[in-house]
């Protein structure tokens, strides 16, 4: 699947299968823009931030959102997924 993130204005994510194969459509959850984004390596897991200041995990299996991050004071600049799949990581501005 690829992500398509182009400076949304509007609080949503669109996930696209080019093989056929797994979750095609909308990400929806973030209150506000979304500011970053990242795909685990084996394509399977997407990590989102935003300007609403929380970030989230989401299934390109199924587009289920499964986990929101909060506690950010500002803006989520940065996310990103280790290789291993074990961990996300964040910055806030």
């Amino acid at each position: 699947a690829a992500l398509i993130a182009e400076g949304f204005t509007m609080a949503e994510l669109r996930a696209v299968g080019w093989r056929g194969s797994g979750f095609v459509g909308a990400l929806e959850g973030h209150d506000e823009s979304v500011t970053a984004v990242c795909v685990s390596a084996g394509g399977d897991f997407a990590a989102t931030g935003s300007a609403d200041k929380s970030a989230r995990v989401w299934s390109l299996v199924d587009g289920e959102n499964v986990r929101t991050l909060e506690g950010h004071r500002g803006s989520v600049a940065s996310v990103c997924v280790t290789p291993d799949g074990k961990y996300v990581l964040t910055a806030s501005n």
